[in-house]
């Protein structure tokens, strides 16, 4: 089985990794780090006791590796102005690292990493306690205006935002892009972007 190209790595009924002779059922990637040599790749990830694995990529790679990458922008196939419903799965973290290229010459790479990162199924709460908002879904401080709908885009808005990695792949209209202010403002929009979490 592949996924963009990449082979799944993944648990085998007897309990061993397909390319591993080691016990397997890793809820992150974390899991899969601490246990085996591996590579970075798609693996099969179980998040609770009685799930199906899901494939996600892992990073092995930075910063010690063992991160579970659950966005990844490289170009502007996939359309992040969604609905509610499609970004109300929700996971635990002990960390969150972004990764970020801003467009232009020459791209300088940086990132941001936090501590503590945790998102429930219903509310959506980030670490300083800002609810997602979305089109339909207006959970942001801004008086009579929706973020979501003004930046087309899905985040954690406050009034509106200082970062907002759904909005627009390429867009340059102010707040409108892929922005992350303190790097680029909001008129420069990033063309790669990797959102990823480290359990414990």
């Amino acid at each position: 089985m592949t996924q963009r190209g990449n082979p799944i790595i993944e648990c085998q009924a007897n309990g061993t990794w397909t390319d591993f002779n080691f016990t397997c059922a890793p809820r992150n990637c974390k899991d899969i780090r601490d246990n085996v040599q591996a590579i970075t790749g798609i693996y099969l990830i179980y998040p609770s006791s009685d799930s199906a694995g899901i494939p996600f990529r892992c990073d092995m790679t930075t910063d010690g590796g063992g991160w579970t990458v659950f966005q990844r922008r490289i170009d502007g196939s996939k359309d992040f102005y969604r609905r509610w419903g499609d970004y109300k799965s929700g996971f635990d973290a002990v960390e969150l690292r972004v990764d970020l290229v801003p467009q232009g010459s020459p791209a300088k790479p940086a990132f941001a990493k936090y501590a503590t990162f945790h998102a429930t199924p219903v509310t959506l709460i980030y670490h300083n306690c800002m609810a997602f908002s979305t089109m339909d879904r207006d959970n942001d401080h801004k008086d009579r205006d929706n973020c979501a709908i003004t930046y087309h885009g899905a985040w954690w808005y406050r009034q509106c935002h200082s970062s907002d990695l759904n909005g627009d792949y390429g867009n340059t209209m102010y707040g409108e892009g892929i922005s992350w202010q303190t790097l680029s403002g909001y008129t420069v929009s990033m063309m790669f972007t990797e959102i990823k979490i480290r359990g414990q």
